[in-house]
């Protein structure tokens, strides 16, 4: 391995708990009174397993109180049943995380849906979401409503400093670091519309 450039994915997990804590007290929510439902990306993979603990260890921090972590193996069939089975056991969940809104987060609107619990923001009943990734669904999501805040990779800074590393390795200059992991972006009604969010960039292309 030369070089790598890469989320950090304990760093977005962290986030999303951030931005629940902060959108709950936006709202007028006691963060000690938020019952979350945390929905695991695959934990076989690093992207699963470190998005789930930094955000368990940043919610256990801020009070938090997660009542249930189920799998979703970043799968939206699966995720739909994690969201209905959570309901069925805990009907009072008023919040939740999502591992990847790019994988998962068809499923989750559609169990909420099913449940009649897709309510926007603003609205009573509505259901806290933040997420991580930022991808097409995820920021029609922040679009609609329905998704309170994400913690989104940078994919275009990703390839732009995985470009920099490839250019100095062919120029025979040493790396400063082999690995560099790139921090969230934080994502919410206020600009998601910001063309520099690499899903809006894909879509802009296409």
């Amino acid at each position: 391995l030369t070089g790598l450039a890469e989320s950090d994915n304990k760093a977005h997990g962290a986030a999303a708990a951030d931005l629940m804590a902060e959108v709950a007290e936006a709202e007028g929510i006691a963060v000690g009174d938020l019952v979350v439902l945390e929905l695991l990306g695959t934990q076989s993979a690093t992207a699963g397993l470190e998005r789930h603990q930094g955000f368990e260890e940043r919610a256990g921090e801020l009070g938090i109180n997660i009542v249930a972590s189920l799998p979703t193996e970043f799968e939206n069939d699966t995720a739909y049943n994690a969201v209905m089975d959570a309901f069925q056991a805990h009907p009072d969940i008023n919040a939740i995380f999502v591992p990847s809104d790019n994988a998962c987060y068809s499923g989750v609107e559609s169990a909420l849906s099913q449940l009649n619990k897709l309510v926007p923001k603003g609205e009573e009943g509505h259901i806290l979401i933040t997420s991580v990734d930022g991808g097409p669904t995820g920021l029609d999501g922040v679009r609609n409503g329905y998704i309170d805040a994400i913690a989104a990779q940078s994919k275009l800074l990703m390839s732009e400093e995985a470009m920099n590393m490839a250019l100095k390795v062919v120029q025979g200059e040493t790396l400063e670091e082999n690995i560099v992991r790139i921090q969230p972006t934080t994502v919410t009604q206020e600009n998601v519309d910001d063309p520099t969010l690499w899903a809006n960039a894909i879509t802009i292309e296409e």
